[in-house]
């Protein structure tokens, strides 16, 4: 589990669904990519109802414990709104064979695939959906294929280390050859946020970052991240050479979602 205490969850989630949803789609992830499409997918009413059932689910697996994954998967069943995402995630039910969606394909393999078709390299592009909207990068990505360039690690870093040390006053300490470790001292505590980058050659994703806070008179928070709200993982891979400052501040925002939670 994320660690946040689930009240706070709740009341949380339900302020995001009623506002539209506006960290979740900041997000320049498959992962928030694909239950942002699922939740527009939804009526209005059940929109509010999936954060509430989400929550409900949560506040169920903790007051009893399943046993096993088919309990795990029996208790999620209960939560029809939350299933209809989860449930393929969680190999509960087949995904849908659809065709390649755009949207949710990490902007190092698109740009690769794009330059393969350019190049008149078979395969790639040949499976895209019938879905027009599917047929371009997701708005948060890009506004073209034309934007498909994947940030610079070089320029990535540095963007984050400016970033951190202007939302934070935190200072970046390189851990190993592919982490760097943010620590900044709070009025109520302190923050750790450790980004870690995909090794070179990786075509999947950028980074992931892991968020740690100690506040006094509050549960510690080990390694956890804003998108555990939602079940999702913290891997970022559509950050691109246009978007790279807007996404990193909204991580920034993200990070700043996690203290207001902690």
């Amino acid at each position: 589990m994320h660690g946040f205490a689930l009240p706070d969850l709740r009341d949380h989630r339900r302020r995001e669904a009623l506002q539209g949803f506006p960290l979740l789609r900041g997000c320049p992830t498959t992962e928030a990519i694909k239950l942002v499409l699922y939740i527009d997918g939804l009526g209005e009413a059940d929109r509010l109802a999936f954060a509430d059932d989400l929550s409900s689910l949560e506040e169920r697996l903790v007051a009893q414990p399943p046993a096993s994954n088919a309990e795990i998967h029996d208790v999620i069943r209960g939560f029809p709104l939350v299933a209809g995402f989860l449930g393929p995630r969680m190999a509960m039910v087949a995904p849908p064979r659809r065709g390649l969606d755009l949207r949710v394909t990490p902007v190092k393999l698109l740009s690769t695939m794009l330059k393969d078709a350019a190049a008149g390299a078979p395969g790639g592009l040949a499976d895209l959906s019938d879905d027009p909207a599917a047929r371009g990068p997701a708005a948060v990505v890009a506004a073209t294929l034309d934007e498909v360039v994947p940030v610079e690690p070089r320029r990535l870093r540095r963007i984050l280390d400016d970033t951190m040390g202007r939302a934070f006053g935190a200072t970046g300490t390189r851990v190993d050859k592919e982490t760097v470790r943010y620590d900044a001292a709070l009025p109520a505590g302190s923050v750790r946020v450790d980004v870690t980058f995909a090794a070179p050659g990786r075509l999947l994703h950028q980074f992931d970052y892991r968020y740690s806070a100690t506040f006094q008179g509050r549960p510690k928070i080990w390694m956890s991240a804003y998108e555990s709200v939602w079940r999702l993982a913290s891997r970022w891979d559509c950050v691109t050479q246009l978007n790279a400052e807007r996404s990193v501040a909204h991580l920034a925002s993200l990070v700043a979602a996690c203290i207001d939670l902690t």
